[in-house]
Protein backbone atom coordinates (compact mmCIF):
# COMPACT_ATOMS: atom_id res chain seq x y z
CA UNK A 1 0.00 0.00 0.00
CA UNK A 2 1.17 3.78 -0.85
CA UNK A 3 2.88 5.20 2.26
CA UNK A 4 0.33 8.26 3.25
CA UNK A 5 2.52 11.17 4.97
CA UNK A 6 0.80 14.30 6.43
CA UNK A 7 3.40 16.91 7.46
CA UNK A 8 6.22 15.02 9.22
CA UNK A 9 3.65 12.24 10.61
CA UNK A 10 3.92 8.73 9.03
CA UNK A 11 0.32 7.03 8.26
CA UNK A 12 1.00 4.10 6.91
CA UNK A 13 -0.01 2.21 9.52
CA UNK A 14 -3.62 3.81 9.80
CA UNK A 15 -4.01 3.46 6.09
CA UNK A 16 -3.67 -0.38 6.87
CA UNK A 17 -5.84 -0.94 8.91
CA UNK A 18 -8.60 1.18 7.42
CA UNK A 19 -8.11 -0.84 4.51
CA UNK A 20 -8.97 -3.92 6.38
CA UNK A 21 -11.87 -2.24 8.55
CA UNK A 22 -13.45 -1.02 4.69
CA UNK A 23 -13.22 -4.65 3.83
CA UNK A 24 -14.93 -6.45 6.94
CA UNK A 25 -17.24 -4.16 7.47
CA UNK A 26 -19.55 -5.90 5.24
CA UNK A 27 -18.82 -8.97 6.86
CA UNK A 28 -19.43 -8.10 9.98
CA UNK A 29 -22.81 -7.99 9.20
CA UNK A 30 -23.26 -11.09 8.08
CA UNK A 31 -21.73 -12.65 11.45
CA UNK A 32 -24.38 -14.63 12.96
CA UNK A 33 -25.76 -13.35 16.31
CA UNK A 34 -24.54 -17.22 17.98
CA UNK A 35 -21.02 -16.38 16.63
CA UNK A 36 -21.32 -12.29 18.27
CA UNK A 37 -21.95 -14.03 20.99
CA UNK A 38 -18.84 -16.42 21.17
CA UNK A 39 -17.01 -13.45 20.42
CA UNK A 40 -18.03 -11.65 24.23
CA UNK A 41 -17.57 -14.30 25.81
CA UNK A 42 -13.98 -14.84 24.23
CA UNK A 43 -13.43 -11.28 25.61
CA UNK A 44 -15.09 -12.26 29.17
CA UNK A 45 -11.88 -15.16 29.17
CA UNK A 46 -9.11 -12.34 28.19
CA UNK A 47 -10.67 -9.62 30.18
CA UNK A 48 -10.06 -12.44 33.35
CA UNK A 49 -6.98 -13.08 32.23
CA UNK A 50 -5.62 -9.41 31.95
CA UNK A 51 -7.37 -7.71 34.62
CA UNK A 52 -4.56 -7.44 37.05
CA UNK A 53 -2.29 -6.08 33.97
CA UNK A 54 -5.34 -3.59 33.01
CA UNK A 55 -5.50 -2.33 36.84
CA UNK A 56 -1.61 -1.73 37.59
CA UNK A 57 -1.12 -0.26 34.51
CA UNK A 58 -3.83 2.29 35.29
CA UNK A 59 -2.67 2.84 39.10
CA UNK A 60 0.85 3.47 37.80
CA UNK A 61 -0.90 6.10 34.86
CA UNK A 62 -2.51 7.81 38.07
CA UNK A 63 -0.04 7.45 40.68
CA UNK A 64 -2.03 5.42 42.93
CA UNK A 65 -1.36 2.45 45.15
CA UNK A 66 -2.65 -0.79 45.46
CA UNK A 67 -4.74 -0.07 47.80
CA UNK A 68 -6.98 2.07 46.05
CA UNK A 69 -7.11 -0.23 42.91
CA UNK A 70 -10.82 -0.45 43.88
CA UNK A 71 -11.79 2.80 42.18
CA UNK A 72 -9.92 1.19 38.92
CA UNK A 73 -11.73 -1.84 38.95
CA UNK A 74 -15.61 0.08 39.01
CA UNK A 75 -14.33 2.62 36.48
CA UNK A 76 -12.64 0.20 34.10
CA UNK A 77 -13.31 -3.40 34.73
CA UNK A 78 -16.46 -3.69 35.67
CA UNK A 79 -18.82 -2.19 33.40
CA UNK A 80 -16.76 -3.39 31.03
CA UNK A 81 -17.95 -7.21 32.08
CA UNK A 82 -21.26 -5.71 33.03
CA UNK A 83 -22.08 -4.71 29.59
CA UNK A 84 -20.28 -8.11 27.70
CA UNK A 85 -22.69 -10.30 29.68
CA UNK A 86 -25.70 -8.27 29.52
CA UNK A 87 -25.09 -8.01 25.47
CA UNK A 88 -25.01 -11.90 25.68
CA UNK A 89 -28.13 -12.43 27.70
CA UNK A 90 -29.94 -10.18 25.12
CA UNK A 91 -28.14 -11.48 22.17
CA UNK A 92 -29.45 -14.91 23.13
CA UNK A 93 -33.07 -15.33 21.75
CA UNK A 94 -32.04 -13.69 18.90
CA UNK A 95 -29.20 -16.35 17.85
CA UNK A 96 -32.10 -18.86 18.80
CA UNK A 97 -34.36 -16.86 16.54
CA UNK A 98 -31.74 -17.15 13.38
CA UNK A 99 -31.43 -20.73 14.00
CA UNK A 100 -35.11 -21.77 13.67
CA UNK A 101 -35.47 -19.11 10.73
CA UNK A 102 -37.78 -16.70 12.39
CA UNK A 103 -37.62 -13.15 13.07
CA UNK A 104 -35.36 -11.70 14.67
CA UNK A 105 -35.88 -10.80 18.76
CA UNK A 106 -34.14 -9.62 21.63
CA UNK A 107 -34.81 -10.66 25.42
CA UNK A 108 -36.97 -8.20 26.73
CA UNK A 109 -36.16 -5.89 29.21
CA UNK A 110 -38.68 -6.60 32.71
CA UNK A 111 -41.43 -4.47 32.58
CA UNK A 112 -42.60 -1.92 30.11
CA UNK A 113 -45.25 1.10 31.68
CA UNK A 114 -47.26 3.78 30.58
CA UNK A 115 -49.48 5.15 27.43
CA UNK A 116 -48.45 8.26 25.87
CA UNK A 117 -44.52 7.89 27.14
CA UNK A 118 -43.65 4.45 27.99
CA UNK A 119 -41.54 3.68 30.93
CA UNK A 120 -39.35 0.52 30.35
CA UNK A 121 -37.69 -0.87 33.40
CA UNK A 122 -34.36 -2.06 32.50
CA UNK A 123 -32.73 -2.84 36.46
CA UNK A 124 -33.03 -5.31 38.42
CA UNK A 125 -33.52 -7.74 35.20
CA UNK A 126 -32.20 -11.06 37.41
CA UNK A 127 -32.76 -12.63 40.38
CA UNK A 128 -29.16 -12.16 41.38
CA UNK A 129 -29.86 -8.31 40.72
CA UNK A 130 -32.96 -8.29 43.12
CA UNK A 131 -31.14 -9.89 45.98
CA UNK A 132 -28.02 -7.87 45.75
CA UNK A 133 -29.10 -4.82 45.56
CA UNK A 134 -32.74 -4.36 47.04
CA UNK A 135 -34.60 -1.12 46.54
CA UNK A 136 -32.62 0.01 43.43
CA UNK A 137 -34.47 0.32 40.13
CA UNK A 138 -33.51 1.87 36.57
CA UNK A 139 -35.75 2.45 33.69
CA UNK A 140 -35.84 4.25 30.45
CA UNK A 141 -38.17 6.91 29.17
CA UNK A 142 -38.90 6.54 25.90
CA UNK A 143 -40.06 9.63 23.35
CA UNK A 144 -43.13 10.73 23.78
CA UNK A 145 -45.45 8.16 21.50
CA UNK A 146 -42.83 5.66 20.56
CA UNK A 147 -43.14 2.19 21.56
CA UNK A 148 -40.76 -0.47 23.13
CA UNK A 149 -39.39 -1.91 20.35
CA UNK A 150 -35.15 -3.11 19.88
CA UNK A 151 -32.60 -2.86 17.82
CA UNK A 152 -34.12 -1.41 14.83
CA UNK A 153 -31.03 0.39 13.85
CA UNK A 154 -28.90 -2.80 13.43
CA UNK A 155 -31.81 -4.82 12.21
CA UNK A 156 -32.14 -2.43 9.36
CA UNK A 157 -28.35 -2.21 8.64
CA UNK A 158 -27.83 -5.87 8.34
CA UNK A 159 -31.13 -6.42 6.21
CA UNK A 160 -29.85 -3.45 4.14
CA UNK A 161 -26.09 -4.90 4.11
CA UNK A 162 -24.98 -1.39 5.06
CA UNK A 163 -21.69 -1.56 6.99
CA UNK A 164 -20.16 1.20 8.26
CA UNK A 165 -16.40 2.05 9.49
CA UNK A 166 -16.80 3.88 13.12
CA UNK A 167 -13.96 6.16 14.04
CA UNK A 168 -14.18 6.37 17.94
CA UNK A 169 -11.91 9.36 19.65
CA UNK A 170 -11.59 7.78 22.47
CA UNK A 171 -12.07 8.94 26.28
CA UNK A 172 -8.87 10.45 28.47
CA UNK A 173 -10.43 9.57 31.55
CA UNK A 174 -12.49 5.94 32.52
CA UNK A 175 -10.45 2.89 30.95
CA UNK A 176 -13.86 1.45 30.55
CA UNK A 177 -15.45 4.15 27.67
CA UNK A 178 -13.46 3.19 24.81
CA UNK A 179 -14.45 -0.50 25.59
CA UNK A 180 -17.74 0.17 26.04
CA UNK A 181 -18.25 2.64 23.51
CA UNK A 182 -16.61 0.11 20.61
CA UNK A 183 -19.08 -2.50 21.84
CA UNK A 184 -21.96 -0.37 21.37
CA UNK A 185 -21.23 0.57 17.63
CA UNK A 186 -20.62 -3.39 16.96
CA UNK A 187 -23.69 -4.46 18.90
CA UNK A 188 -26.08 -2.08 18.95
CA UNK A 189 -25.26 -0.73 15.58
CA UNK A 190 -23.45 -3.72 13.58
CA UNK A 191 -20.14 -1.06 12.89
CA UNK A 192 -17.26 -1.71 12.64
CA UNK A 193 -14.39 0.07 14.57
CA UNK A 194 -10.58 2.25 14.32
CA UNK A 195 -10.31 3.86 17.94
CA UNK A 196 -7.76 6.31 18.17
CA UNK A 197 -6.79 6.16 21.61
CA UNK A 198 -6.61 9.69 24.01
CA UNK A 199 -3.04 10.52 24.15
CA UNK A 200 -4.08 10.33 27.89
CA UNK A 201 -5.12 7.07 28.08
CA UNK A 202 -2.54 5.72 25.50
CA UNK A 203 -1.10 3.24 28.41
CA UNK A 204 -4.65 0.90 27.26
CA UNK A 205 -3.26 -0.06 23.75
CA UNK A 206 -1.82 -3.46 25.18
CA UNK A 207 -5.16 -3.90 27.13
CA UNK A 208 -6.78 -3.75 23.79
CA UNK A 209 -4.34 -5.66 21.71
CA UNK A 210 -5.26 -8.76 24.22
CA UNK A 211 -8.61 -7.96 25.46
CA UNK A 212 -10.12 -7.09 22.29
CA UNK A 213 -7.71 -9.72 20.37
CA UNK A 214 -11.27 -11.77 19.04
CA UNK A 215 -12.11 -8.64 17.45
CA UNK A 216 -8.72 -7.65 15.72
CA UNK A 217 -8.11 -10.86 14.27
CA UNK A 218 -11.37 -10.48 12.28
CA UNK A 219 -10.18 -7.10 11.71
CA UNK A 220 -13.70 -6.09 12.70
CA UNK A 221 -11.85 -3.82 15.14
CA UNK A 222 -8.70 -1.65 14.79
CA UNK A 223 -6.89 0.96 17.49
CA UNK A 224 -4.08 3.78 16.82
CA UNK A 225 -2.60 6.29 18.83
CA UNK A 226 -1.51 9.63 18.10
CA UNK A 227 -2.28 13.76 18.35
CA UNK A 228 -4.68 15.91 16.70
CA UNK A 229 -3.24 15.43 13.45
CA UNK A 230 -3.43 11.61 13.58
CA UNK A 231 -7.49 12.33 14.20
CA UNK A 232 -8.06 14.71 11.85
CA UNK A 233 -6.85 12.34 9.32
CA UNK A 234 -8.86 9.69 10.25
CA UNK A 235 -11.84 11.69 10.29
CA UNK A 236 -11.53 12.54 6.72
CA UNK A 237 -11.53 8.60 5.99
CA UNK A 238 -14.10 6.98 7.52
CA UNK A 239 -18.22 6.95 7.87
CA UNK A 240 -18.92 8.41 11.12
CA UNK A 241 -17.51 9.54 14.22
CA UNK A 242 -18.25 9.16 18.09
CA UNK A 243 -15.95 11.20 20.37
CA UNK A 244 -16.25 11.17 24.12
CA UNK A 245 -14.53 14.47 25.17
CA UNK A 246 -14.85 18.08 25.39
CA UNK A 247 -17.25 20.55 23.20
CA UNK A 248 -14.25 22.01 21.90
CA UNK A 249 -12.33 19.55 20.20
CA UNK A 250 -15.97 18.63 19.08
CA UNK A 251 -16.34 22.17 17.47
CA UNK A 252 -12.70 21.94 16.02
CA UNK A 253 -13.92 18.61 14.66
CA UNK A 254 -17.29 19.72 12.86
CA UNK A 255 -16.63 23.72 12.43
CA UNK A 256 -13.06 24.20 12.14
CA UNK A 257 -13.27 27.49 13.18
CA UNK A 258 -15.73 29.66 14.67
CA UNK A 259 -16.74 32.37 11.59
CA UNK A 260 -17.91 28.43 9.97
CA UNK A 261 -19.88 28.05 13.22
CA UNK A 262 -21.71 31.61 13.46
CA UNK A 263 -22.56 31.14 9.57
CA UNK A 264 -23.90 27.29 10.32
CA UNK A 265 -21.49 25.89 7.34
CA UNK A 266 -19.84 23.02 8.97
CA UNK A 267 -16.47 21.65 7.67
CA UNK A 268 -17.69 18.01 8.45
CA UNK A 269 -20.36 16.80 6.56
CA UNK A 270 -20.74 13.20 7.96
CA UNK A 271 -22.27 11.65 11.13
CA UNK A 272 -21.10 12.69 14.35
CA UNK A 273 -22.63 11.77 18.00
CA UNK A 274 -20.92 12.77 21.44
CA UNK A 275 -20.30 12.45 24.97
CA UNK A 276 -19.15 16.26 25.82
CA UNK A 277 -19.24 16.11 29.81
CA UNK A 278 -21.19 18.39 31.76
CA UNK A 279 -21.72 21.09 35.45
CA UNK A 280 -23.06 17.97 37.23
CA UNK A 281 -25.50 19.63 39.40
CA UNK A 282 -26.46 17.74 42.34
CA UNK A 283 -30.21 19.19 43.59
CA UNK A 284 -30.49 18.91 47.22
CA UNK A 285 -34.58 18.81 48.24
CA UNK A 286 -34.78 20.63 52.04
CA UNK A 287 -36.13 17.58 53.76
CA UNK A 288 -36.05 16.54 57.71
CA UNK A 289 -32.64 15.02 57.44
CA UNK A 290 -30.88 13.14 60.80
CA UNK A 291 -27.72 12.91 61.87
CA UNK A 292 -27.16 10.03 60.23
CA UNK A 293 -28.32 10.31 56.84
CA UNK A 294 -26.80 13.79 56.93
CA UNK A 295 -23.50 12.09 56.68
CA UNK A 296 -24.33 9.39 54.72
CA UNK A 297 -25.35 11.67 51.95
CA UNK A 298 -21.87 14.09 52.87
CA UNK A 299 -20.05 10.60 52.04
CA UNK A 300 -22.18 10.38 49.03
CA UNK A 301 -21.31 13.55 47.77
CA UNK A 302 -17.67 13.85 48.73
CA UNK A 303 -17.16 10.29 47.10
CA UNK A 304 -18.60 11.52 43.70
CA UNK A 305 -16.58 14.56 44.14
CA UNK A 306 -12.87 12.60 44.97
CA UNK A 307 -13.70 9.37 42.57
CA UNK A 308 -10.90 9.60 39.71
CA UNK A 309 -9.42 13.14 40.98
CA UNK A 310 -12.78 14.20 39.45
CA UNK A 311 -11.87 13.61 35.98
CA UNK A 312 -15.69 12.16 35.42
CA UNK A 313 -18.29 13.81 32.94
CA UNK A 314 -20.50 13.05 35.81
CA UNK A 315 -18.66 14.06 38.96
CA UNK A 316 -20.25 16.29 41.43
CA UNK A 317 -19.74 19.80 40.44
CA UNK A 318 -22.49 22.18 41.36
CA UNK A 319 -24.71 21.83 44.68
CA UNK A 320 -27.88 23.35 44.13
CA UNK A 321 -29.95 24.26 47.81
CA UNK A 322 -32.70 25.87 49.20
CA UNK A 323 -31.36 28.87 50.64
CA UNK A 324 -33.62 28.82 53.99
CA UNK A 325 -32.47 24.98 54.63
CA UNK A 326 -31.83 24.71 58.00
CA UNK A 327 -29.23 21.87 57.59
CA UNK A 328 -27.79 23.98 54.46
CA UNK A 329 -24.70 25.04 56.85
CA UNK A 330 -24.16 21.73 58.77
CA UNK A 331 -24.38 19.57 55.35
CA UNK A 332 -21.80 22.13 53.58
CA UNK A 333 -19.06 22.34 56.67
CA UNK A 334 -19.46 18.52 56.97
CA UNK A 335 -18.38 18.12 53.02
CA UNK A 336 -15.56 20.58 53.86
CA UNK A 337 -14.37 18.70 56.75
CA UNK A 338 -14.37 15.11 54.67
CA UNK A 339 -12.86 16.84 51.58
CA UNK A 340 -9.99 18.17 54.07
CA UNK A 341 -8.89 14.67 55.20
CA UNK A 342 -8.62 13.44 51.98
CA UNK A 343 -5.24 13.19 50.40
CA UNK A 344 -4.71 15.25 47.38
CA UNK A 345 -4.33 13.32 44.38
CA UNK A 346 -2.25 13.31 41.45
CA UNK A 347 -4.15 15.72 38.39
CA UNK A 348 -2.82 13.45 35.54
CA UNK A 349 -5.66 14.75 32.81
CA UNK A 350 -3.99 17.77 30.54
CA UNK A 351 -4.80 20.62 31.68
CA UNK A 352 -6.06 20.62 34.85
CA UNK A 353 -4.31 22.98 36.77
CA UNK A 354 -4.78 25.34 34.22
CA UNK A 355 -8.62 24.82 34.64
CA UNK A 356 -7.93 24.85 38.48
CA UNK A 357 -6.25 28.44 38.21
CA UNK A 358 -9.06 29.81 35.92
CA UNK A 359 -11.35 29.05 38.72
CA UNK A 360 -9.61 30.53 41.41
CA UNK A 361 -9.17 34.02 39.37
CA UNK A 362 -12.83 34.34 39.29
CA UNK A 363 -13.35 33.19 42.62
CA UNK A 364 -10.42 33.87 45.14
CA UNK A 365 -12.73 33.10 48.57
CA UNK A 366 -12.62 29.34 47.24
CA UNK A 367 -11.40 26.95 50.40
CA UNK A 368 -9.06 24.96 49.20
CA UNK A 369 -8.45 21.48 51.37
CA UNK A 370 -7.46 18.06 51.10
CA UNK A 371 -3.99 16.59 53.30
CA UNK A 372 -1.06 18.62 51.04
CA UNK A 373 1.37 17.23 48.98
CA UNK A 374 4.77 18.49 48.35
CA UNK A 375 4.66 17.51 44.67
CA UNK A 376 3.63 19.69 41.50
CA UNK A 377 0.21 18.54 39.82
CA UNK A 378 -1.40 17.42 43.31
CA UNK A 379 -4.39 19.98 42.82
CA UNK A 380 -6.35 20.48 46.24
CA UNK A 381 -10.00 20.10 46.94
CA UNK A 382 -11.79 23.12 46.58
CA UNK A 383 -15.16 24.07 47.63
CA UNK A 384 -16.77 27.43 45.95
CA UNK A 385 -20.17 28.49 47.60
CA UNK A 386 -22.50 30.98 47.42
CA UNK A 387 -21.78 31.04 43.64
CA UNK A 388 -24.68 33.34 42.17
CA UNK A 389 -27.49 31.60 40.36
CA UNK A 390 -27.44 33.93 37.54
CA UNK A 391 -26.98 34.19 33.65
CA UNK A 392 -23.48 33.37 32.79
CA UNK A 393 -22.00 32.58 36.14
CA UNK A 394 -18.44 31.09 35.14
CA UNK A 395 -19.09 28.42 37.70
CA UNK A 396 -22.52 27.39 35.91
CA UNK A 397 -21.14 27.58 32.45
CA UNK A 398 -17.72 25.48 32.72
CA UNK A 399 -16.82 22.34 33.65
CA UNK A 400 -14.16 22.44 35.96
CA UNK A 401 -12.80 18.45 35.16
CA UNK A 402 -10.01 19.13 38.02
CA UNK A 403 -11.18 19.18 41.85
CA UNK A 404 -13.65 21.88 42.27
CA UNK A 405 -16.91 21.53 43.41
CA UNK A 406 -19.46 24.73 43.46
CA UNK A 407 -22.82 25.45 45.31
CA UNK A 408 -25.38 27.82 44.90
CA UNK A 409 -28.45 28.71 46.93
CA UNK A 410 -31.37 29.51 45.58
CA UNK A 411 -35.00 31.41 47.59
CA UNK A 412 -37.87 29.13 47.17
CA UNK A 413 -41.27 29.37 49.29
CA UNK A 414 -41.05 25.62 50.42
CA UNK A 415 -40.11 22.65 48.74
CA UNK A 416 -42.84 22.77 45.84
CA UNK A 417 -41.60 26.10 44.56
CA UNK A 418 -37.80 24.94 45.27
CA UNK A 419 -38.43 22.24 43.04
CA UNK A 420 -40.19 24.29 40.41
CA UNK A 421 -37.02 26.91 40.22
CA UNK A 422 -34.66 24.59 40.84
CA UNK A 423 -35.60 22.15 37.17
CA UNK A 424 -35.92 25.69 35.00
CA UNK A 425 -32.04 27.07 36.93
CA UNK A 426 -30.55 23.55 36.16
CA UNK A 427 -32.05 23.16 32.28
CA UNK A 428 -31.44 26.87 31.30
CA UNK A 429 -28.79 28.57 33.34
CA UNK A 430 -26.04 25.45 34.27
CA UNK A 431 -23.98 24.50 30.81
CA UNK A 432 -24.74 20.51 29.85
CA UNK A 433 -27.26 18.08 30.33
CA UNK A 434 -26.04 14.64 30.50
CA UNK A 435 -26.36 13.74 33.98
CA UNK A 436 -27.67 15.21 37.66
CA UNK A 437 -28.82 14.30 40.92
CA UNK A 438 -31.28 15.23 42.99
CA UNK A 439 -31.48 14.06 46.71
CA UNK A 440 -34.59 13.51 48.31
CA UNK A 441 -35.80 12.53 52.03
CA UNK A 442 -38.53 9.61 52.24
CA UNK A 443 -40.80 11.71 54.58
CA UNK A 444 -40.15 14.74 51.59
CA UNK A 445 -40.91 12.45 48.95
CA UNK A 446 -44.07 11.02 50.40
CA UNK A 447 -45.36 14.98 50.88
CA UNK A 448 -44.28 15.86 47.83
CA UNK A 449 -44.68 13.09 45.31
CA UNK A 450 -46.49 14.97 42.25
CA UNK A 451 -43.83 17.70 42.57
CA UNK A 452 -41.44 15.34 42.69
CA UNK A 453 -42.68 13.52 40.18
CA UNK A 454 -43.14 17.11 38.08
CA UNK A 455 -39.21 17.74 38.96
CA UNK A 456 -38.42 14.46 37.29
CA UNK A 457 -40.60 14.46 33.87
CA UNK A 458 -39.12 18.21 33.24
CA UNK A 459 -35.13 17.58 34.08
CA UNK A 460 -33.53 17.83 30.95
CA UNK A 461 -30.63 15.28 31.79
CA UNK A 462 -29.78 12.05 29.69
CA UNK A 463 -29.10 10.47 33.43
CA UNK A 464 -31.24 11.61 36.63
CA UNK A 465 -30.06 9.84 40.12
CA UNK A 466 -32.79 9.71 42.56
CA UNK A 467 -30.93 9.47 45.74
CA UNK A 468 -27.78 8.22 43.94
CA UNK A 469 -24.93 9.51 42.02
CA UNK A 470 -25.80 9.65 38.37
CA UNK A 471 -22.57 7.70 37.83
CA UNK A 472 -24.47 4.46 38.40
CA UNK A 473 -26.23 5.03 35.31
CA UNK A 474 -23.30 4.08 33.57
CA UNK A 475 -21.92 1.53 35.62
CA UNK A 476 -25.33 -0.49 34.98
CA UNK A 477 -24.78 -0.20 31.07
CA UNK A 478 -28.54 -1.30 31.27
CA UNK A 479 -29.59 2.20 30.41
CA UNK A 480 -28.32 4.96 28.32
CA UNK A 481 -25.64 6.90 28.68
CA UNK A 482 -25.37 10.29 26.79
CA UNK A 483 -27.22 13.77 26.33
CA UNK A 484 -30.55 14.46 26.41
CA UNK A 485 -32.22 14.64 23.29
CA UNK A 486 -32.23 18.05 21.21
CA UNK A 487 -29.13 19.24 21.17
CA UNK A 488 -27.50 20.63 17.79
CA UNK A 489 -24.04 20.71 16.22
CA UNK A 490 -24.02 24.59 16.74
CA UNK A 491 -25.28 24.47 20.76
CA UNK A 492 -23.70 21.23 21.20
CA UNK A 493 -23.66 21.19 25.13
CA UNK A 494 -22.82 17.20 26.61
CA UNK A 495 -23.66 15.76 22.94
CA UNK A 496 -25.61 14.02 21.02
CA UNK A 497 -26.62 10.63 21.01
CA UNK A 498 -26.80 7.47 23.62
CA UNK A 499 -24.13 4.33 24.79
CA UNK A 500 -24.58 1.45 26.31
CA UNK A 501 -28.53 0.23 25.81
CA UNK A 502 -28.06 -3.14 27.08
CA UNK A 503 -31.42 -3.84 25.79
CA UNK A 504 -31.06 -1.79 22.59
CA UNK A 505 -33.93 -0.04 23.13
CA UNK A 506 -35.28 2.69 19.97
CA UNK A 507 -35.98 6.16 21.08
CA UNK A 508 -34.90 6.63 24.24
CA UNK A 509 -35.45 10.18 26.02
CA UNK A 510 -33.33 9.39 29.10
CA UNK A 511 -32.47 6.92 32.26
CA UNK A 512 -33.51 7.52 35.84
CA UNK A 513 -32.10 5.10 38.71
CA UNK A 514 -34.14 4.90 42.39
CA UNK A 515 -32.23 4.34 45.16
CA UNK A 516 -33.36 4.43 48.79
CA UNK A 517 -32.11 7.50 50.63
CA UNK A 518 -29.45 5.52 52.39
CA UNK A 519 -28.57 2.61 50.24
CA UNK A 520 -24.78 0.90 50.26
CA UNK A 521 -25.27 0.34 54.11
CA UNK A 522 -22.21 1.00 56.09
CA UNK A 523 -19.79 2.09 53.37
CA UNK A 524 -17.83 5.32 54.09
CA UNK A 525 -17.79 5.82 49.90
CA UNK A 526 -20.62 4.73 48.67
CA UNK A 527 -19.35 5.00 44.97
CA UNK A 528 -16.68 2.22 45.77
CA UNK A 529 -19.53 -0.34 46.26
CA UNK A 530 -20.10 -0.11 42.32
CA UNK A 531 -16.99 -2.69 42.19
CA UNK A 532 -19.52 -5.65 42.92
CA UNK A 533 -21.86 -4.81 39.95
Amino acid sequence: MEKKVVGEKNFEEIDQKLGLLEKAKGEWLKVSFAEKIKLLKRVLVLIEKNKDKWVKLALQHRRLTNNEQEEELAGGVMPTVRLCRLLIEVYKPAAQAQKAGKPITFAKPPKVSGKEQKTVTVFPWRMQEKILFPGLSAEIVLEKGKEATQGTELLNAIKEGRGQVSLILGAGNQSSIPFMDALYKLYNQGQVVILKHNPVNEYLQPIFDQVFAPFIESNFFHHVIGGAEEGAYLVDKVDNIHITGSDRTHDIIVWGDLNKKEAEKPKLTKEITSELGCVTPWIIVPGPWKDNELEYQIQQITGATVQNVSFNCNAAKLLVLHKGWGLRDKLMKGIKNVLAGVPRRYAYYVGASKRFNEFLKNYPNAKQLGKEKEKEDYLPWTVIENVPPKDGEYALCNEPFCPVLSETDLEADGVEDFLQKAVVFCNEKVWGNLSCTILIHPTTQKKYAKAIQRALDNLHYGSIGVNIWSALSYALCSPVWGAYPGNSLKDIQSGIGFVHNAFLLDHPQKSIIYAPFQFFMGTKMPYLSLIHI
